[in-house]
């Protein structure tokens, strides 16, 4: 997520959710999201603060990341990134630590570069690290958890 405001320009951006790869079931998050028709719920920190906001969601496709697009620019990880804008309101006063993009990944990092045609029992999720509620905020030290933190927004739906 990024403040509006900010057009998603700079090091704004925060992440809140992450799924890769399940090794109990096998089975990747894109095969959650197919199974329930492109849709993925996703809880917001309770902590965020209230405003307006673009959320991005992105599916990383592994099917050609056996190679490192910076050595082999016809293979590589491919990208399927998704915006849309949410007002989140009942949130607290938390300014996440951003992070620009692009520039969270690199062509060789674990998770961007990975070979899904040998054995795997698990996958490195690519990018900074998911916020937690509390967990480093910029204008409060000790942000309460709020269970009625909402967003509005149209229906964001993923594509696979």
């Amino acid at each position: 997520m990024a403040p509006l405001d900010s057009n998603g320009q700079g090091s704004v951006w925060f992440k809140i959710f992450e799924d890769g790869f399940d090794p109990a079931s096998r089975k990747w998050c894109v095969d959650k999201i197919r199974a329930n028709k492109g849709k993925l719920d996703v809880k917001l920190p309770a902590d965020i603060k209230n405003g307006d906001y673009l959320l991005r969601t992105e599916v990383i496709s592994l099917q050609e990341a056996f190679a490192d697009y910076a050595v082999t620019p016809a293979n590589g990880a491919q990208y399927y990134p998704n915006c849309g804008q949410v007002t989140v309101s009942g949130g607290g006063n938390a300014v996440p630590k951003g992070y620009a993009i692009p520039g969270i990944y690199k062509s060789n990092d674990p998770g961007i570069h990975f070979n899904i045609y040998v054995e795997y029992n698990s996958y490195p999720i690519p990018g900074p690290p998911v916020y937690v509620s509390g967990s480093g905020t910029t204008n409060n030290t000790a942000a309460a958890v709020n269970s009625s933190t909402t967003i509005t927004s149209s229906v964001l739906e993923a594509s696979a």
